[in-house]
């Protein structure tokens, strides 16, 4: 594995030796460096997962959009424009999340 603070996954290799290697730190984590490494896995882990899944749903609204089932819809026109773009350009346009939910504390 890579340094403790910084883990990256590119297969689903990697990704299933990742889930194995933080599975057996969740058992002995102690603090320090297993702490840090087992939180740089699961968010790798993530990462990995939220890239794949959202590949995924580009491609099948492309390729619905694509199909002329919502031809007409402005999000077409947004799913083909950031389909068009380059990954660093369409992460240029990409707003900030906000989150609608009220945290405990406001509760």
């Amino acid at each position: 594995m890579p340094s403790a603070n910084s883990v990256t996954i590119s297969t689903d290799g990697e990704r299933k030796a990742a889930i194995v290697r933080a599975a057996v730190l969740m058992g002995c984590v102690s603090g320090g460096e297993e702490e840090r490494e087992l939180d740089a896995l699961t968010d790798a882990i993530a990462e990995y997962d939220m890239r794949t899944i959202v590949q995924a749903v580009a491609l099948a609204a492309a390729a619905r959009c694509d199909a002329g089932e919502f031809e007409q819809s402005a999000a077409c026109a947004e799913v083909r424009h950031m389909r068009d773009q380059s990954p660093a350009a369409a992460c240029a346009d990409v707003t900030p999340f906000e989150n609608k939910t009220k945290s405990t504390d406001e509760r």
